[in-house]
């Protein structure tokens, strides 16, 4: 987390863009966050609640890079 400057990049987005693309910031890295709990704590990938986190972790990053999207959208 620390060497991918991740909380610095959030603050980054944080103060320049909506707050629909705040928000699912804010989510995309809080399940961030729980999957590398559950990786952390010894959890293989194939370990059900890994793979729980792990798509959880997706789609809340599919919501973020749609609301990028929208916010780049002309008009």
């Amino acid at each position: 987390m620390r060497e991918h400057e991740v909380y610095a990049r959030r603050y980054q987005m944080e103060l320049t863009t909506s707050q629909q693309v705040r928000h699912c910031t804010e989510a995309a890295l809080n399940a961030l966050l729980e999957y590398r709990n559950e990786v952390a704590a010894g959890k293989r990938w194939n370990d059900p609640r890994c793979t729980t986190k792990r798509e959880h972790f997706r789609q809340c990053q599919q919501r973020l890079l749609r609301a990028m999207r929208t916010d780049l959208e002309p008009g």
